[in-house]
């Protein structure tokens, strides 16, 4: 609790709003596009400059295809980069910047800074793998999915990524290992199942 509270200090100072982005943050990770958005939605209400809300939402419009969302949240995300710590604002700033070879050293700073950031490293295996790079993105989303097995979109893009290469017996182990640790959570279920399908 005190440690939450030391962050929520950093970022915002109501910390029910802080509680609605611990949420929305979590449901994002885990593909649960509408709790992530309502929850994130609730912490603006709450503090209508709380920079790190409006790039999670900025982020939940990207992965939706909706990119007016996304770039009208980032912008306002960069309205209030001030009050974020440094490792935040190099996100937010990665996610406002335009172009793969401007984003990737963004996101290589943070990786090398802070080597425990799984959703730096996911970041760029993501624009490898839309660029056709699918070897060099599956070291990416392997070095993410380790330091988080429970990272939803670590797994689906490490997934997809096995399947690109046509590495069926490793799509499988992944959804086998993801099933485990949500084993009542319907999405994983047809994961494991699309993985025994292909």
């Amino acid at each position: 609790e005190g440690s939450q509270t030391a962050i929520a200090s950093m970022t915002t100072k109501n910390l029910e709003a802080y509680r609605y982005y611990d949420l929305g943050e979590k449901a994002l990770n885990q593909l649960r596009w509408n709790e992530a958005e309502t929850n994130l939605i609730k912490a603006i209400e709450l503090d209508p400059t709380f920079a790190l809300a409006y790039y999670q939402l900025a982020r939940k419009f990207s992965w939706n295809y909706n990119g007016e969302m996304s770039r009208k949240y980032i912008q306002k995300s960069m309205e209030y980069i001030e009050a974020v710590p440094d490792k935040e604002r190099l996100y937010i700033t990665a996610r406002y910047t335009s172009g793969r070879d401007l984003k990737i050293p963004l996101y290589e700073k943070i990786v090398n800074k802070y080597p425990n950031e799984k959703l730096a490293y996911f970041e760029i295996g993501d624009m490898l793998f839309h660029n056709g790079e699918i070897l060099r993105s599956i070291d990416y989303f392997k070095k993410s999915y380790g330091l988080d097995p429970s990272f939803g979109l670590a797994f689906t893009h490490l997934k997809d990524s096995y399947l690109t290469i046509e590495d069926h017996d490793k799509n499988i182990e992944i959804a086998e290992k993801s099933l485990t640790i949500y084993p009542d959570d319907p999405v994983y279920k047809y994961h494991q199942l699309n993985s025994y399908l292909w």
